[in-house]
């Protein structure tokens, strides 16, 4: 277990390595770094896989389970609730908080804000570790794979949705067997973010529209969560009867010391 966490770390800072050098660097070599932030960590760790790796596919037959398509919106309403929150708390401190600018050619933005972010962010985040972690415990892959990406954002606004929203990606994949699952899901929530942003602050018809739809597309999908409670609960069942302890290594420390850091000296700087 030690061992595959050592290595999951190691691919994480290959990518925070990556990303401060696609900052740094600028200019047009800057997006093929980036995109080799994500890559690159993802191919060296699957070059060389171990016998103990756990089998996750990018579809399953389970990938649209009650429990995918009943979880979408809910999680995308706790990732708006929380990001609201975030923002007002960080407000009255005076931070400023930092988004992804959105705008310019809307095609564009969803490439390169929501399609790619979805699935490079899936790859490295939730398949890499469930392929590393999976087969020793599905509780504790949910547990790492939440804090290793939720610190990774480098950003005090992110953090705390990337947390939840970690966790919650996390499971789904676990449970299908699959991490289409949390793609979708993503790639879902990047797409009304981008909205949000491009609308939401001049167009005032169009917040109404977009909060009510999402609270009655949230309420339908709870009161389906309720009906198929049952199903949806022996889907997750691997991870809630896991009782694996969570261990913390000094790699984890490590990992941990050097994003709270880079996340300080963002505001800092």
């Amino acid at each position: 277990m030690k061992r595959a966490l050592s290595r999951l770390i190691f691919a994480d800072c290959l990518f925070v390595l990556f990303l401060s050098l696609a900052s740094l660097v600028g200019g047009v070599l800057e997006w093929p770094i980036y995109a080799s932030a994500f890559i690159a960590p993802t191919l060296i760790i699957l070059a060389f896989p171990r016998e103990e790796d756990f089998k996750i596919s990018i579809f399953s037959r389970s990938s649209f389970s009650a429990l995918t398509v009943s979880s979408v919106f809910p999680i995308i309403f706790a990732i708006f609730v929380i990001s609201f929150l975030t923002s007002l708390v960080m407000g009255a401190v005076g931070i400023e908080a930092t988004v992804t600018d959105t705008s310019g050619n809307l095609l564009y933005v969803i490439l390169v804000s929501a399609f790619a972010p979805a699935v490079f962010e899936e790859m490295l985040f939730r398949y890499l570790p469930a392929r590393l972690l999976g087969g020793y415990s599905k509780r504790l892959t949910v547990i790492y794979s939440t804090i290793l990406f939720a610190l990774a954002h480098c950003n005090a606004f992110q953090i705390p949705y990337a947390l939840i929203a970690g966790a919650l990606f996390m499971a789904l994949d676990i449970a299908t067997g699959s991490i289409l699952p949390s793609v979708a899901v993503h790639f879902i929530n990047n797409i009304l973010s981008i909205l949000w942003q491009r609308e939401g602050s001049e167009n005032s018809i169009f917040c109404v529209i977009f909060i009510i739809s999402l609270l009655i597309l949230t309420a339908i999908s709870l009161f389906v969560i309720y009906i198929k409670r049952k199903e949806i609960k022996n889907e997750l069942r691997p991870i809630l009867e896991d009782k694996s302890k969570f261990e913390f290594t000094y790699q984890l420390g490590f990992y941990i010391i050097v994003m709270i850091f880079l996340s300080v000296s963002m505001y800092i700087m």
